[in-house]
């Protein structure tokens, strides 16, 4: 996977809603995509209930 640097275009840093992680997580276990938590479960584990800043790391669809 190639690096992206903060002055590429695709830098996204964006504050997103804890609803809004849990979908992006969703989605991700529907296509097969790799996943930073293994389950929903796992990232409501690790993650607190409120706003999330995300770093956008791939091209989005």
């Amino acid at each position: 996977m190639p690096l992206i640097h903060s002055t590429d275009p695709d830098f996204r840093v964006c504050q997103i809603s804890f609803d809004a992680l849990i979908a992006i997580q969703l989605e991700a276990e529907r296509r097969g995509w790799a996943t930073r938590w293994s389950s929903v479960d796992a990232l409501r584990s690790q993650v607190r209930d409120s706003a999330v800043v995300l770093q956008s790391l791939m091209r989005e669809e």
